[in-house]
């Protein structure tokens, strides 16, 4: 998604980030997808620090836990979505909340 677009752009150019993880091994969630699943590695290789949130398997929960995480962390929040699909209050608010900046960008094809 937008996280690994943004981390290959900052990899490229040589900007320093941080990979936050929800879980190990998140990429084995994605089976059909090899290619990806290489790139994120590389990419959580090349990372400055990596923070691993939680232990175990997939779980919304855990997802959302990385959110917060990224976003206490962040200046600036970029916000990438998708016009079809609903944008994420709970992200939106969670940053206003924080008294974070946000930039929506909306993905085009």
């Amino acid at each position: 998604g937008s996280e690994q677009d943004f981390a290959l752009s900052c990899a490229d150019i040589g900007i320093d980030y941080i990979g936050v993880l929800a879980f190990p091994d998140q990429e084995e969630r994605w089976p059909d997808l090899p290619d990806v699943q290489k790139q994120y590695r590389e990419l959580c290789d090349r990372a400055n620090h990596t923070i691993v949130m939680n232990e175990g398997r997939y779980s919304p929960k855990k997802i959302i836990e990385k959110n917060i995480k990224i976003i206490e962390m962040c200046d600036v929040i970029l916000y990438v979505y998708c016009s079809q699909y609903p944008k994420s209050t709970k992200i939106i608010d969670l940053a206003e909340k924080n008294n974070k900046a946000i930039i929506l960008i909306e993905a085009r094809e």
